[in-house]
Formats: structure tokens, sequence, C-alpha cells
């Protein structure tokens, strides 16, 4: 009764692919059937290579114990005799749980005639107690179990690995004959993995440098802000000059004409006697007062220009410290200096 539970479970397992948890669509089993008929096209034709292929497929798409028989044959003929062994003794064990007693007969025999035909390899480890060790013969894992047992392997070349943390991955070369041959290959105990303090001279390295890159990038940024500052110091004195050129001929302007109407203030006397003037007199004085009116605004308007200007150029942050002097000359206004 065990037996027969057992037999179950394997059924079950393999008439499902690696990783399903549906049935397959009826496209999938489309394309599996296709795959099958085309395997068998090619069996006849004796291409095994391209035909086992096409069987792994249509098995793994969609499952069944007349492929997996078709597939350990085509193994079978590649020379592939632990795969087509192991695949002949799947499809017995399944037949039994499926009543088909005579497919399992079929399948015991050609795996018993396999048997004597079968190539094992062993894998020793001589540090197996290192922690962390993972051992693979090629894409697929050895199991602790497996380590120092014969187990049955198809003939070929194989690269074996062996790989543990802080420790040197090792590799080497299995290969093993066919026609029952017994092959053995040694894993030496890994060698530490050398200079386990590069990483943190490499991170020291990498900090110096981005310290470098830090420092350099703060010394152009203050260049910039310097050059940034002195070029809007330039621009304001230059401007402050200009206000207080503006300023000075606003003011002059306004002397100008503040002398031009006393000047026809003055003219007025002989055509006014005491406050009464005849209409040239009153003309001429009250053209002379809105002239003067005119020339007092210039002056202060030139005056506060002038003195914003110098203003701007005086106490605007400079290098060379700026420079002026401004007064009535000889010719009028006068304003000099250096900014």
């Amino acid at each position: 009764m065990k037996r027969l539970l057992s037999l179950a479970v394997i059924a079950a397992l393999l008439a499902l692919p690696a990783g399903a948890s549906a049935e397959p669509s009826a496209l999938d089993r489309a394309a599996a059937e296709t795959l099958f008929q085309d395997a068998m096209k090619l069996m006849a034709a004796q291409d095994y290579t391209t035909a086992c292929p096409k069987l792994e497929e249509s098995q793994r798409v969609d499952p069944g114990m007349a492929k997996q028989f078709r597939l350990a044959e085509c193994y079978e003929a590649t020379g592939r005799t632990a795969s087509a062994w192991a695949n002949f003794v799947d499809v017995a064990d399944a037949a039994i749980f499926a009543g088909k007693e005579d497919r399992e007969k079929v399948a015991r025999e050609r795996a018993a005639n396999l048997t004597p035909k079968l190539s094992h390899a062993t894998i020793v480890i001589t540090t197996p107690d290192l922690a962390g060790l993972e051992v693979r013969r090629g894409d697929t894992k050895i199991g602790k179990a497996q380590w120092g047992s014969a187990t049955p392997v198809d003939p070929g070349t194989y690269s074996v690995t062996a790989s543990a943390p802080g420790k040197t991955t090792w590799t080497g070369d299995l290969t093993v004959g066919a026609d029952a041959a017994s092959v053995s290959l040694t894993v030496p105990a890994l060698e530490d993995v050398p200079n386990e303090v590069a990483p943190a001279t490499t991170q020291s390295s990498d900090e110096a440098v981005l310290a470098k890159v830090r420092a350099e990038s703060e010394r152009i940024e203050k260049e910039r802000a310097e050059e940034l500052s002195r070029v809007q110091a330039k621009s304001t004195r230059t401007l402050g000059v200009v206000f207080a050129v503006l300023g000075g001929a606003t003011a002059i302007t306004g002397g100008v004409l503040a002398g031009v109407a006393k000047a026809n203030y003055d003219s007025a006397g002989a055509n006014c006697q005491g406050n009464l003037c005849n209409q040239s007199g009153y003309d001429t004085t009250t053209n002379a007062r809105n002239l003067a009116n005119t020339g007092t605004v210039f002056i202060l308007v030139g005056s506060g220009l002038a003195a914003v200007g110098l203003a701007f150029v005086i106490f605007t942050p400079s290098k060379s410290p700026a420079r002026a002097r401004a007064g009535l000359g000889p010719r009028g206004f006068l304003l000099e200096g250096s900014f």
C-alpha cells in the first residue's frame, strides 16, 4: 500500500512540468504534439541530436508517459545513458500507478539493460564542513548528500566549480567516459580571497579623490562668486559715475539758467519804477522768475543725482578704494576721481 502511494506521488509529479500550476492550454498541447511528431520523424531518420531537444520541450509543455519513453530512447541513442536510465525508471513507476503493466515491464527492461553501461562520477570534497560551500557540476548544483558518492552521469566533460564566502572559487574539469566508466575528482581546500583589505583601501582612495573634487569645486565656486561680486561692484561704481556726471551737468545747467534769469531781471529795471512796470518790464521780470525757478529745480535735481552717484562710487566695496572730489571750478561744476 505504501509503495502504491509513493508511486502515486511520483506519477503526479511527472504529470506536471517544473513550476507549472495549471493544466496546459489547448495551444500548449497543440505545440507539444507538433514537437512530438517532428521528433518522431527525426528519430526515424536517426537524427537524434535534433530530435532530443524537441522531445524535451514537448515533455516540458505537456508531460506524458509516451513522450518521456521516447525521450529516454533518444537519450540512449545519443549516448546519454544516465539520463535515459532515469527516464525509463520514471516511466516504469508511473506506468504501475496508471495500471499499464505492459509499459511498466518494457520500461523496466530497458532500464535494466542500461544499468551495466552506466558511468559513475564521484566528487570528493576535502573540506566538507566549510561554511557556505557550494559545488556545481556544470549548471547542476551537487547537494552535500552526493559528495563522496558515486552517482550515474552521462559520458562527457563537465566543469566542476566550488565556491564559498571569503574564498577563491575553484574550477576543475571532470571527464567521464562511456561503458561503465568510473571517475573521481577531488575538490581541494579553497584558498582565502587575497587582499581582503583592498576594498577598504579602495574606499579610502575614493574618499580622498572625492574630497579633492569637493575642494576644487568649492574653490571654483568661491572664485566665481568673487568675480561676480567684482563685476557687480564695478557696474555699481560705473552707474554712480554716470549719475554724478549727469547730476553735475544738470546742476551746472541750473546755475546757467539762474545766471541768465538774474541778468534778464536786472535788464528790466529801465522799464520799471519801484513795483510798477510797463508791459515790456512786466514780461521781462515774469520770464526771469520762471527761468530762475527752472534753474533752481535743475540745481536741486542735479545735486541729488550727483550725491547719489558719489554715494555709489564711495560706498561700493572695491579692491582699490575709490577716490572722488567734486566742487565748483573756474569753468563750473568739477568732478574728478579714480574708481
